[in-house]
């Protein structure tokens, strides 16, 4: 929740419905209906979309997780190849381009914790 207050900000032309937070959650509430495309007066396209309030992993495999991170896809050098996970490895590509700052240390976290909740099972989205 909070995409079209961000894409109002963005592109002062924007004039999107918003909806006030919840007093009870703490939380916007949904009221994006609709997939729109928008024109960015600064050039390019954005998608404002309808929120989620859920997220399954069900259909992902932890070794086919790594592909949905397109980041990682020019560390293909890893010595590990198509087999590592980039979690444990030492060596990894991936995890030394975190620690070089060539990945974004937050994607590398969320893919970590992904990764945690597919073997887990739960859903805690």
């Amino acid at each position: 929740v909070g995409k079209s207050s961000l894409l109002n900000e963005v592109d002062k032309n924007f004039e999107l419905k918003t909806g006030e937070v919840s007093d009870k959650i703490k939380r916007g509430k949904h009221t994006t209906r609709h997939a729109e495309l928008l024109k960015l007066e600064c050039g390019g396209m954005v998608a404002d979309t309808p929120g989620f309030s859920s997220l399954t992993l069900d259909d992902i495999d932890e070794s086919e997780l790594k592909e949905y991170f397109i980041e990682f896809d020019k560390y293909d050098e890893c010595r590990f190849g198509s087999r590592c996970i980039h979690e444990n490895e030492p060596s990894c590509a991936v995890k030394e381009a975190v620690e070089n700052g060539d990945i974004s240390k937050k994607r590398y976290e969320s893919y970590i914790q992904l990764l945690n909740e597919i073997r887990s099972g739960k859903r805690r989205y």
